[in-house]
């Protein structure tokens, strides 16, 4: 899904600043912050994602070094990220 990403990327980043559940309002236990990713021509964001089994949303699995999201320095691994709304359902439905 991320390989196929126009050249800049706008980021939406859930960072669980407890690293637990909790029933409280998320702009409470998260720090979440906006930010945007340029690719180098030929090359990816610098970051893997997973999904979670039994959670929902995509996470942070590694920052790749040398990658995009290395040199902003801002993701860390196990960040919930969500992109732009309409390149998920772009991708998902793309053959």
């Amino acid at each position: 899904m991320l390989r196929r990403t126009p050249t800049k990327v706008s980021l939406l980043v859930y960072r669980d600043v407890n690293l637990q559940l909790s029933l409280l309002d998320p702009t409470q236990i998260y720090n979440i912050f906006e930010m945007e990713l340029t690719k180098k021509p030929g090359r990816g964001l610098g970051l893997s994602i997973v999904g979670r089994k039994n959670e929902p949303g995509v996470y942070v699995s590694e920052v790749v070094k040398g990658g995009a999201a290395e040199a902003d320095g801002r993701l860390i691994q196990g960040d919930q990220v969500m992109i732009h709304l309409i390149y998920l359902i772009y991708f998902q439905n793309s053959p």
